[in-house]
């Protein structure tokens, strides 16, 4: 915690800890207090500034003319859709820059940066003026995600790598169109950064070509432990014949294409090239099996025993890719903490596979398995894994037909983790929920620490729905999420949801959408949720709401200050000038759009 003399100065948050509290009257109202220039020279320590959005607009003069003043002891500055592609934004922050010496660190994620303030951005930030050009402020951490950066506009941005060379840790620019060429240039750039700790270039377009430019850099890169390549790979777009020292991990006569990445990445691996890697993002891109089978023979080369986070997300491995992960996971997988196989086509052959090198995983405490075709025989076997598994505390099989002895199964196995578990999605898995519900909710109870819960698409009914509400109600002080939809809930369900939900103080999410409560159950859950202060997210779209509905509903969105988002398509309360009219001043909180 910061001593007095620092602050965190968070300009539209509901609070300023470090400076005089918000007025109510304002928060309603979605207003705030702008610190002004005298307030913020009474902090003489080290400054975290977050103004996100229209945010630095409202504040960035009251910093500038502070800092002219001497206040330059800023020390993380996070300014997250600030718009930067207006001067007025640009032109204080830059005159910041140039003025500070204790910068760290700098998030401008989504602030319209663009290809116009790259080269404004490292003028102010690196001193040209010496003989060798110097940072102004040692940055250790930039985040320019979502900021429009194109491959032509990477050369002045690596401009910045020599002069920090020392300081530079974390290094974030996914989500831009950077393309092959564009990582071509920074591949030559980043062994400059000699203390990278964290690289992201998610969804850059990189494809196989500008990929492999990266792994093939990443030598130099000691220190590296969190690689972020997600939705990076496109099929096709150029295979590259195989040259030693490839062809001594990859089968002979197998062609690339697709599956150069991997072998990319098992040659970084079983060269010992990377020493201390802990984080592995390669989530959405068309591995497969064979570039599983890849992988996963440079995993054990190298015996990369300090991998804690591995996402494999929508990679379409199937169950023959699993049984090659399963053996590397059986070589170098004790040590994991988050392992994320989602959307992979794994199958309950593939879990088969998987399962005992789970047992082994002592210290796992994230695990996502969803949409991966897994029925009971793969259920029950994922059940006998958990077990051994206690210190879980995110656990996803959504949308998996694992049916009746699958549910059992796990649930039998996830009592072993019921006291650290906080996250649980168990959303479509085929069970019969009025049968189910009652053990269901009997391991509930002892999940005294669940804050996020999806039942989702399990026909629960009012019989089964009594038992899972029931089973909440020690967690209500800690509850964030509650997917209750396509339950089979009905009016009747809702007056039993309604009883509990007044004693959610923290609820933030709540899904109950595709219900068919009707205009009736409507009339439960509106009074109950106007207790429920804090919900900011709601879902009751085909929930056969008519005309009479408007409303309430109306005056329920109104009068909730910090709801942000409420899903009403499917519903007869819309068409026409009549049905528009009463929630017209509350539209830009209203999702009208139909099914597709």
């Amino acid at each position: 915690m910061l001593p007095p003399t620092h602050g965190v100065i968070r300009v539209g948050g509901r609070s300023h800890p470090t400076l005089e509290p918000l007025d109510g009257r304002l928060l309603r109202h979605h207003c705030y207090q702008i610190p002004t220039s005298a307030q913020l020279k009474r902090f003489t320590g080290r400054i975290h500034i977050y103004a996100k959005g229209e945010r630095w607009n409202h504040v960035s003069n009251a910093i500038v003319d502070a800092v002219k003043e001497q206040w330059t002891n800023i020390e993380a500055l996070v300014l997250d859709t600030a718009n930067l592609q207006d001067e007025a934004n640009l032109e204080p922050l830059l005159n910041i820059f140039r003025n500070i010496k204790m910068l760290r660190h700098l998030s401008l994620r989504e602030s319209k940066l663009a290809s116009s303030g790259v080269p404004l951005l490292i003028d102010s930030l690196v001193d040209s003026n010496q003989e060798e050009a110097t940072l102004r402020s040692p940055i250790e951490a930039l985040d320019v995600a979502g900021n429009m950066i194109w491959s032509n506009d990477i050369g002045c941005l690596t401009s910045l790598f020599k002069p920090a060379s020392d300081t530079l840790v974390k290094l974030v620019l996914a989500s831009n169109p950077i393309g092959a060429d564009g990582h071509k240039i920074l591949a030559g750039s980043l062994g400059h950064l000699k203390n990278l700790e964290h690289l992201d270039i998610s969804s850059t377009y990189a494809g196989e070509r500008g990929t492999t430019y990266i792994l093939e850099s990443l030598f130099s890169l000691d220190r590296l432990q969190t690689l972020k390549l997600r939705d990076n790979t496109i099929p096709g777009e150029v295979s590259v014949m195989l040259n030693t020292p490839f062809e001594r991990i990859v089968s002979p006569g197998v062609a690339c294409g697709v599956h150069w990445v991997s072998c990319a990445l098992a040659f970084v691996i079983e060269t010992n090239l990377w020493k201390s890697i802990s984080t592995l993002d390669l989530g959405q891109n068309p591995m497969c099996a064979q570039g599983m089978h890849i992988f996963s023979k440079g995993l054990i080369e190298c015996n990369i025993v300090t991998l804690t986070d591995l996402n494999l997300n929508n990679n379409k491995i199937n169950f023959v890719g699993a049984a090659h992960l399963s053996e590397a996971l059986s070589r170098v997988g004790n040590g994991m903490i988050r392992l994320s196989l989602a959307k992979n086509m794994i199958s309950s052959e593939g879990i088969a596979a998987l399962a005992k090198p789970l047992q082994n995983m002592r210290n796992l405490e994230q695990l996502f398995l969803a949409e991966n075709g897994i029925t009971e025989s793969g259920g029950m076997e994922l059940g006998s894994s958990l077990m051994h598994l206690h210190k879980l505390t995110s656990f996803s099989i959504g949308r998996n037909p694992i049916k009746n002895e699958g549910t059992m199964a796990i649930i039998a196995g996830l009592q072993s983790s019921s006291s650290s578990l906080e996250d649980l999605d168990m959303s479509i898995c085929h069970f019969d929920g009025p049968n189910l519900a009652y053990p269901i909710s009997k391991s509930m109870a002892n999940m005294e620490k669940l804050k996020h819960l999806n039942m989702e698409g399990n026909a629960m009914t009012v019989q089964g729905l009594s038992h899972i509400t029931s089973a909440l109600i020690p967690v209500r002080s800690n509850l964030i999420t509650l997917n209750l939809g396509g339950v089979h809930m009905y009016a009747e369900g809702a007056q039993l949801l309604s009883g509990v939900l007044t004693q959610f103080k923290c609820l933030k999410d709540l899904g109950i959408g595709y219900n068919k409560l009707g205009d009736h159950g409507l009339k439960f859950i509106l009074p109950a949720l106007q207790k429920c202060i804090s919900i900011s997210y709601l879902g009751l779209q085909h929930n056969n709401f008519g005309p009479t509905s408007i409303f309430p509903l109306a005056d329920f969105i109104l009068n909730s200050p910090n709801l942000i988002q409420v899903l009403l398509y499917g519903n007869n309360i819309h068409y026409g000038p009549t049905g528009l009219t009463p929630l017209a001043s509350c539209r830009h909180k209203v999702t009208w759009d139909t099914d597709v």
